[in-house]
């Protein structure tokens, strides 16, 4: 089994209770994989070693820093594991998180495994005791068939999720426009099964410097536009590249018509047209909130955007 964790910069206190928590576990059959990011301000090496001590620890230096994605695609090449977990530099592993997952995996079959989280702040105190209670949108999704509805949101969190290594090799390379934990996520759900274990493994730390959040950066309706719209369209563009020629009539049918719906509302959101408006309707199914939320866009006064924005980051709606 292995465990890959991409560093860049970390907090020294929060990455030593992390490597602390895996040096804790209860699965001792693990090789721990690091690939650090920052060749300008590299990660201890000395500190590492000192709290993974009873782990096989292999730390990897990129010559420049190249993002997340593309630092767990180096990981995942160089893995050797039959299942491969993913680890960010902040959280703190439940003592059992990898026993518990493993033996997921033998009493269901599925191919890859995601477990809830308990979310504490900066300073490590419970804020919520399930990753449900952050987004009134966030759910469990499991089984097969799954790809459509995983296309336009994902809800694996990439810390809480564990993956057969032959499935997620076979998902490389992975697309830059996405997050790792959702293209690998999409993959599964377009050739396997996918399984939820209902209870927290993890304490997740949400602060300041997390790397996505919901509409994080989006202040102005033009920031909703490149952020939000475009990137959209941006990865749409790639779902229909990988999946539109699939064996599997769902999956190539859901890659064709979540381009139709991203076309639609980038030119929509470039210009009013009834043709974009009735598109939007029609594959709504993707993300009905969002379809809703766009089509009075236009219309929508920047003071009201900046609010309605207020409210959707508090996880209100």
């Amino acid at each position: 089994m292995s465990v890959v964790l991409a560093v860049y910069k970390p907090d020294k206190k929060w990455f030593g209770e992390l490597l602390d928590s895996l040096n804790e576990q209860s699965y001792k059959n693990t090789e721990l994989l690091i690939w650090d990011d920052c060749p300008d301000e590299p990660a201890d090496e000395e500190f590492i070693k000192n709290h993974t001590s009873s782990l096989n620890s292999k730390l990897f230096r990129g010559d420049k820093n190249k993002g997340s994605t593309y630092a767990f695609q180096r990981l995942t090449e160089l893995s050797s594991g039959e299942l491969i977990s993913y680890c960010d530099q902040d959280d703190i592993w439940n003592k059992d998180k990898i026993e518990i997952m493993v033996n997921a995996f033998k009493e269901s079959g599925a191919d890859l495994v995601y477990s809830d989280l308990c979310v504490i702040d900066g300073e490590g105190k419970p804020v919520y005791d399930s990753y449900t209670k952050v987004s009134k949108r966030q759910r469990f999704l499991e089984g097969r068939g799954l790809f459509e509805k995983l296309c336009s949101r994902n809800v694996i969190v990439g810390c809480a999720m564990m993956v057969k290594s032959e499935v997620v090799k076979a998902a490389l390379p992975f697309e830059p426009s996405f997050v790792h934990d959702h293209w690998i996520g999409l993959y599964t759900a377009s050739v396997g099964d996918i399984y939820a274990v209902k209870i927290p493994l993890i304490k997740y730390r949400i602060h300041g410097r997390n790397q996505t959040g919901v509409l994080k950066g989006v202040e102005t309706k033009s920031d909703y536009y490149k952020k939000r719209v475009m990137s959209f369209y941006e990865r749409s563009i790639a779902v229909k590249k990988r999946f539109g020629k699939s064996a599997d009539a769902d999956v190539k049918k859901g890659a064709y018509e979540l381009y139709e719906l991203a076309l639609a509302r980038k030119e929509y959101s470039e210009s009013f047209s009834l043709n974009n408006l009735s598109k939007i309707i029609k594959y709504r199914k993707f993300n009905p909130s969002t379809a809703l939320f766009e089509i009075f866009l236009p219309f929508m006064p920047e003071f009201v955007f900046k609010q309605a924005v207020k409210i959707i980051k508090k996880g209100i709606i």
